[in-house]
């Protein structure tokens, strides 16, 4: 009679090892069986066992130096043998973005490198994705790292969502924009400039593209809210007041001159009556153009404010302007007339 004995380097209810159809625990190990001489016993193994999805066994060999998963023994002395498992971690490396490299299966205690191979990743269009770093069981912000596996681990890939911001202005230009910006911000556009020109003036009017979360903070500024690819562009208008005014001013100073110079001849005075008249009446009409137009541009102003394109101080303002000028054309007018 003879001892056939069995052990293992591994304590464990989920890794076994079968001795002629009986299966053994090896957190039952060590164990003996006697058998008479040339009994023939048959040991298998597995090659990977699993203790849960996250921890496994692999089977390395035995003591002896075997590698098979199935061993056949003649019994004829005693006999000890053992088999040798080295223990095994998974690695998960999640990313909602692009590729990463690193995820699997690792030996306890060994060092895994994890890394992610584009930091910059296009979505749809004016749409794109930044690396920020891991977080997990491990923070950095570094696109490769390494970590130690000495137990289940779990690696998170951050990305930050941007968008595109496209501006337009026919006219001077703005200070930002045509940029990328961070999802869920406020980025504030400011004109250069809101006029230009001398006698006929280019002026800033409205924004086109704005949304409800956008905030006009001013003549020819707002703030936007990064939700989406934004298309801003500066809309203007042609002013002519200066012009107008130069002319009537002109206007009046020719004929001031013209009645002076001709005031002892009775029939350049009447011709000069027939001229005076004509052009005071065309700077009438002229002028209640103008009022027309300043009335047309408080319509447009009630009309953008009840939309909320702009903000009370600049809708007072510009309001108060306009009314001034109309007051001031009509007392003009008036002088006119007289």
């Amino acid at each position: 009679m003879y001892i056939f004995k069995i052990d293992s380097n591994v304590r464990s209810e989920n890794v076994f090892i079968e001795v002629n159809n009986n299966f053994v625990p090896t957190s039952n190990l060590p164990e003996e069986y006697k058998a008479e001489e040339y009994t023939i016993l048959k040991v298998r193994v597995d090659s990977e066992s699993y203790e849960s999805k996250v921890e496994r066994y692999i089977f390395e060999g035995w003591e002896d130096g075997g590698k098979e998963l199935y061993r056949f023994f003649t019994i004829d002395r005693n006999i000890e043998i053992m088999a040798i498992f080295r223990k095994q971690y998974y690695l998960k490396v999640k990313s909602d973005i692009g590729n990463v490299e690193g995820e699997g299966w690792y030996d306890d205690g060994s060092l895994a490198k994890v890394s992610v191979l584009n930091t910059i990743i296009s979505g749809n269009t004016g749409e794109r994705f930044i690396f920020m770093g891991w977080s997990g069981d491990i923070l950095s912000d570094s696109t490769s790292v390494s970590i130690i596996v000495d137990k289940p681990k779990t690696i998170y890939a951050n990305w930050k969502k941007q968008y595109y911001v496209k501006v337009y202005s026919e006219y001077n230009s703005f200070d930002s924009g045509n940029n990328w910006y961070d999802e869920g911000l406020y980025v504030r556009l400011k004109l250069r400039g809101t006029s230009l020109g001398f006698l006929i003036k280019d002026v800033f009017d409205h924004f086109e593209g704005l949304s409800p979360n956008d905030k006009v903070i001013g003549n020819g500024e707002v703030e936007i809210f990064i939700d989406n690819p934004r298309n801003i562009v500066a809309v203007w208008r042609k002013d002519y007041t200066q012009l107008i005014l130069l002319v009537f001013f002109v206007t009046i100073g020719a004929i001031t001159s013209i009645s002076l110079i001709n005031r002892k001849k009775i029939i350049k005075e009447r011709k000069e009556e027939k001229i005076r008249t004509k052009v005071i009446s065309t700077n009438i009409e002229k002028l209640k153009e103008e009022i027309s137009k300043y009335e047309n541009y408080l319509s447009k102003l009630e009309e953008v404010r009840s939309k909320g394109l702009i903000s009370e101080k600049v809708y007072e303002t510009l309001k108060k302007e306009y009314e001034s000028n109309i007051e001031r054309i009509k007392k003009e007018i008036e002088k006119l007339i007289k």
